[in-house]
């Protein structure tokens, strides 16, 4: 999971954005380290990311709990805008609970 300062417009009319935080849910897929000639190196996790913008990627249950659908992905990767790649010190670690009762879907705990 990862928590971003995402500018929005509050409706279709509204010509100014606003920044706001936008909880990215997502898991690791790769981990990348890029060593610079043994002077530093970087690592990086690469992750494909859930779609939060889409009620067919997270939503809520009547309990308040957050569900992710990993079959919506909000970047496929296919441009080279979808980045997925962050850095751990940005990641905050959750784990993903499949719900019995809704096929698809996982807990975020």
């Amino acid at each position: 999971m990862v928590t971003a300062k995402t500018s929005s417009y509050d409706s279709a009319r509204d010509a100014n954005p606003v920044l706001r935080d936008v909880t990215y849910y997502g898991r690791v897929i790769d981990i990348v380290e890029l060593n610079y000639s043994g002077q530093f190196s970087v690592v990086l996790f690469k992750c494909e990311w859930v779609n939060v913008f889409s009620e067919t990627g997270m939503k809520k249950d009547k309990y308040g709990y957050t569900l992710v659908n990993f079959s919506h992905l909000i970047h496929k990767g296919e441009k080279i805008e979808h980045e997925p790649f962050i850095f751990p010190n940005q990641a905050n670690q959750v784990f993903y609970v499949e719900d019995e009762l809704n096929l698809g879907w996982s807990v975020v705990m």
